[in-house]
């Protein structure tokens, strides 16, 4: 069981905000009953990622195949605490810390193991109301375990998409978590009767009959051969030859980066070519069908264009509504620049209109001859007789 305190955006104290808690994935997307993938503190107190499925149960998070010290992590602690603050900053007792992309105060998070089997963390955008993945724990999903089922492999094209291997078929045509069945007989494996195809790049992780190294490719193929439970090996040059035998397949995956090939024991009587590339399924895998929009990385399989577009169309939008209210305003300046001097033209012609010509014998006259001055009230009133 795992102790997690949880910040949210307006968290109680501390001391009363702890959860003891298992957190389980859904089934599958928008389903309500629990998936196979769970986080939890282990027995030796490191957080971990599992797989519990309905044949197997295997841990892939953090990398089983180093310690914890190698991984990060240290298993020398007495507790189980894990916090995530209110500025996306998360801390465990095993050492493990990350922070979300958009690490700050006042954004509501919530930290979530997906029902493809990634734990990620995702922030509220609160303009628009989506959640957007601000950080992860795998950067390859074909490293979760169990997604593909017995037999099924685990393909980049380019987003992960799960596969059979040559001579197999799917289980369940609709459901992937069943995974692959063989297309032979499996009781019909004779040491003299069989062959191997080779898969470059590809491994079934764990359910391994042994483990040897120092060993030549022709000494490892003779193990699986002489073991009627060896479904195959993997083999790999690591500065020596180390072979793996093989008596179940599970957790397949195949990337170009994978330093080894795994051999595939079939009988001699199934026509077989040489392999070339995995047929991947028009099906999606279901553990890959997720939703959400993302806000960092891109090797899941998320619907995020949408998120880009968002932000997209209303980067133009807000472009829109400026370059409007510029010319907008432009316009007004305009205009009120020129009804100033339309005013000022009217005032002037009225002005004008009350001024009045007189002529020289009506100003002589009015004059007396010129003898008097006309100011005052005999101005007005020779301007009205007139």
């Amino acid at each position: 069981m795992a102790k997690l305190r949880l910040s949210h955006r307006h968290p109680p104290p501390f001391p009363t905000h702890h959860q003891t808690i298992k957190t389980r994935s859904s089934f599958a997307n928008g389903a309500l009953s629990s998936g196979y993938y769970s986080l939890y503190f282990d027995s030796d107190n490191v957080l971990k990622l599992l797989y519990d499925g309905p044949e197997i149960s295997s841990l892939y998070w953090p990398n089983p195949d180093n310690n914890p010290f190698q991984n990060g992590r240290t298993d020398y602690n007495s507790s189980r605490h894990a916090i995530l603050d209110d500025t996306g900053r998360f801390l465990s007792s095993d050492r493990l810390q990350f922070n979300a992309s958009d690490t700050g105060p006042g954004i509501k998070r919530r930290l979530t193991v997906d029902y493809d089997g990634n734990l990620r963390l995702y922030s509220l955008n609160e303009f628009n109301g989506s959640w957007n993945i601000t950080w992860e724990a795998l950067a390859q999903l074909c490293n979760v375990h169990g997604a593909c089922g017995r037999n099924g492999v685990c393909v980049y094209d380019p987003v992960p998409r799960c596969s059979c291997p040559p001579h197999y078929g799917m289980s369940d045509e609709g459901n992937w978590n069943r995974g692959c069945k063989p297309l032979f007989n499996l009781s019909s494996y004779s040491p003299t009767k069989d062959r191997f195809i080779e898969l470059p790049h590809t491994d079934f992780y764990g359910f391994d009959d042994g483990y040897t190294t120092n060993v030549s490719f022709e000494s490892c193929k003779n193990i699986c051969l002489n073991d009627s439970i060896c479904q195959g090996f993997g083999y790999r040059l690591l500065g020596t030859g180390v072979c793996y035998p093989k008596g179940a397949f599970f957790n397949g995956y195949s990337s170009p980066n994978f330093p080894g090939s795994l051999y595939l024991r079939i009988p001699r009587s199934v026509e077989a070519s040489k392999f070339s590339s995995f047929q991947v399924s028009k099906l999606t895998c279901n553990a890959f069908e997720a939703n959400s929009t993302a806000g960092s990385s891109g090797m899941y399989v998320i619907n995020r264009r949408k998120t880009i577009w968002v932000y997209f169309y209303g980067f133009i939008s807000a472009v829109g509504v400026i370059e409007f209210l510029f010319f907008a305003s432009g316009w007004w300046f305009l205009f009120r620049r020129q009804e100033i001097p339309n005013a000022v033209e009217e005032g002037y012609q009225m002005i004008t209109n009350q001024f009045r010509r007189f002529t020289y014998s009506e100003l002589k006259k009015a004059t007396r001859n010129f003898k008097e001055s006309l100011v005052g009230e005999e101005a007005e009133r020779f301007i009205r007789e007139f």
